[in-house]
């Protein structure tokens, strides 16, 4: 099979190439098929596929998600149940939270079963959401990070860290000890994005590292490698031990034969 540069691919099949303009969100997600943890990638319009980090390729198309025509998703996260639960797009109006279920139908299409759980204006410009391994929620703003009860949305501030006042959080993700880490985005003009470390119960950070970018859009640690997926589709990995950042390549497209 032929790999597709990730702006050619098709993930739906529907003959238009997909927009990854908004860039690509990745979280945990828990295969269908049983046992073991994929990824899953999702383009602005919706449209779900999973992502083998190996190679970067996406060999099965999930679905599309409801409520995003007009909007968009703008933050994805993956329940230890099988949920997805996500944002979509605000442009300063009132953003959903929604959550998605998967399954198939007997045809091995793919149906995708959404329910809104709340609508809230989002202050920050690149809102992240993610579960902790507890099973608890999370959704990073600027420079503060909430608790959201996935139940009905309800928000309990965590963490708010003054000292980052002239930076933004564009993705969080968890450790198996329930360490945080985020990119950093400069409100202040054009600059590299940092990568820092957040202490379990929020009381500080650390710098890890300034990284060569400034698109981070999603990050995920798997197996004690920090995965960071660009808006470029681009993809690269922070070894949290001795901290080396290696690229790994491009999510694209595998169609089946």
């Amino acid at each position: 099979t032929a790999l597709y540069d990730n702006y050619l691919a098709d993930l739906n099949a529907d003959g238009a190439a997909d927009d990854f303009g908004g860039g690509a969100r990745l979280g945990y997600y828990f295969s269908i098929t049983g046992g073991g943890i994929g990824k899953v990638v999702h383009t602005f319009e919706g449209d779900l596929a999973t992502v083998d980090v190996r190679t970067g390729a996406t060999p099965l198309y999930l679905g599309h998600l409801g409520n995003t025509q007009f909007f968009g998703v703008d933050a994805l996260a993956y329940s230890p149940a099988g949920d997805l639960f996500y944002y979509t797009s605000p442009y300063g109006l009132e953003s959903q939270l929604t959550r998605a279920r998967v399954r198939f139908a007997a045809d091995n299409q793919p149906l995708v079963e959404t329910t809104v759980i709340d609508q809230s204006e989002l202050s920050g410009l690149w809102p992240s959401l993610v579960f902790r391994g507890d099973g608890k929620l999370f959704r990073a703003e600027h420079h503060s990070i909430v608790e959201v009860d996935p139940a009905n949305g309800d928000t309990t501030p965590v963490a708010e860290f003054a000292d980052l006042s002239d930076w933004a959080i564009t993705a969080l993700t968890f450790d198996h000890n329930g360490a945080a880490y985020a990119t950093l985005a400069s409100m202040l003009g054009a600059a590299p994005f940092r990568l820092i470390r957040i202490e379990a119960d929020f009381s500080a950070w650390s710098e890890l590292d300034v990284l060569p970018y400034d698109d981070v859009a999603s990050l995920a640690v798997i197996d004690g490698l920090l995965y960071g997926f660009r808006e470029t589709g681009h993809y690269f990995t922070f070894n949290l031990m001795t901290q080396q950042l290696v690229v790994q390549g491009e999510v694209s497209h595998a169609p089946v034969d």
